[in-house]
């Protein structure tokens, strides 16, 4: 049963990771298309590549601080766990 517990909990954190990461791959692709004048079909105010790698970066720090949080979760979630094992014992 425990190990049932980890597993959901696991999976639940990596889920949420994978949207967060799909979303963020959706939005930067949205405003990559919206730099692009529709009539003449040539780029206007196409960020740069440094705007980009600081844009991601920002995108890399979201993604570890919300992932340090989840994990701090799984481990609340693992020590109510023991208590309750402790205490059916």
């Amino acid at each position: 049963m425990c190990n049932g517990i980890l597993v959901t909990t696991l999976s639940e954190i990596m889920q949420n990771i994978k949207e967060q990461l799909d979303f963020h791959l959706e939005r930067d692709n949205f405003l990559f298309v919206q730099c692009f004048d529709k009539e003449q079909r040539i780029p206007c105010n196409l960020p740069t590549y440094d705007m980009l790698m600081e844009k991601e970066a920002e995108h890399v720090k979201e993604i570890h601080d919300m992932t340090e949080e989840m994990m701090e979760n799984y481990a609340e979630v693992i020590m109510l766990y023991e208590e309750k094992a402790s205490e059916s014992e």
